[in-house]
């Protein structure tokens, strides 16, 4: 992989982007991950569990 990366990347990442995000007890579906890039990429499942809103999914901790 790095060969690969080497011949055709101009250039390579040193270190993972860390971005850390935070969220209110009872808030579902704000959810973040390197594959969807933003947290309210499903935006319309985002809502408190007080007023019905339930996991679409689960992250971990």
């Amino acid at each position: 992989m790095q060969t690969i990366w080497a011949k055709n990347v101009p250039s390579l990442p040193l270190y993972y982007r860390v971005n850390p995000y935070i969220q209110a007890n009872g808030l579902a579906n704000y959810d973040f991950s390197a594959y969807t890039l933003y947290p309210t990429w499903d935006a319309y499942r985002v809502g408190w569990t007080s007023k019905g809103a339930v996991s679409a999914h689960k992250q971990k901790e």
